[in-house]
């Protein structure tokens, strides 16, 4: 008996250190999925949700965003159920729905179902600053074949599609937030008619980081700054010397993690070196000042 309660002990032990995603399959054969399956249009444009619930469940659902650039897109997921309910300035009480889904390692909210009359859906991609307001669809919703979805789901859990997109991968992390980047990039080039290249010092990125926090939020502080400048330099006198300034001395930006304090320094080879620390305040107010002070220096 005493063998047999200490071997119990050690399975346990093991599934709790196992990873759920291991049980996928298992999960996959066993869901089923409730009636009431909603199905919301983006008006103007292909892209469609579908929210179907888990049956016995109060907080799980599949959930699938169709018509989109996004690594989302066409591949059904599971996602928590959350529901939230608030009293208006009427007194009513008006609940709000959201659905998060396992996203590179973390929880991420992506649909937000609100309204009693006219439901609507907004859907926000982990890996675009794209947002979608999608209108509930009656009809399609009660023509719904909860069979294709659930064989969809099915299909793809056994392709590693989900584990794919929902453990976290450095490497993909890394090209994402490279993208960002490069948009941050083309607005300045806008606003400027110049370029000014970011590179991030990955060396000193943590996975913590990556994981956690946008790492091109807090990188993006320099090439905001040059933006807001040269989109005033027409109108600004002072604006217009600190244009000349930058495209006089700044090569390029280099971002990393700091570990203590912010840090903006200009090198000899006319590299901008930025250093953000994630519980720092103020950073942009930061950047604005030292920037000053880098360029017009005595």
């Amino acid at each position: 008996m005493k063998r047999m309660l200490e071997y119990l002990i050690i399975v346990v032990s093991l599934l709790i250190l196992v990873p759920s995603d291991l049980f996928a399959g298992n999960v996959a054969e066993n869901i089923k999925i409730s009636q009431y399956v909603s199905v919301y249009n983006s008006p103007g444009n292909n892209v469609t949700l579908t929210i179907a619930p888990i049956a016995g469940s109060s907080n799980k659902a599949l959930i699938r965003i169709t018509g989109t650039s996004s690594k989302l897109s066409g591949v059904v997921m599971l996602a928590e159920v959350q529901v939230n309910a608030d009293n208006d300035d009427y007194g009513d009480t008006a609940s709000t729905t959201t659905y998060a889904l396992r996203w590179q390692g973390n929880l991420r909210t992506v649909v937000n179902v609100e309204g009693e009359f006219v439901k609507q859906a907004e859907v926000s991609l982990p890996d675009s600053q794209q947002k979608f307001i999608l209108i509930y669809d009656k009809r399609k919703s009660q023509k719904f074949n909860q069979k294709d979805l659930l064989t969809i789901y099915q299909q793809q859990i056994a392709q590693g599609v989900q584990a794919g997109i929902s453990n976290f991968n450095r490497q993909a992390a890394i090209d994402q937030v490279n993208l960002s980047i490069k948009k941050l990039e083309q607005n300045v080039k806008q606003s400027c008619k110049e370029s000014v290249p970011m590179s991030i010092d990955w060396r000193t990125v943590s996975d913590n980081f990556l994981q956690k926090y946008s790492v091109t939020d807090y990188c993006a502080a320099p090439l905001v700054q040059v933006a807001d400048v040269c989109d005033s330099a027409d109108s600004d006198q002072n604006a217009a010397k600190m244009k000349k300034a930058i495209f006089m001395k700044i090569k390029k930006i280099i971002c990393q993690q700091g570990k203590k304090s912010l840090n903006l320094s200009l090198k000899s080879d006319g590299s901008l070196q930025w250093s953000t620390v994630i519980d720092a305040a103020n950073q942009d107010k930061f950047v604005q000042s030292s920037l000053k002070n880098i360029l017009f220096k005595s």
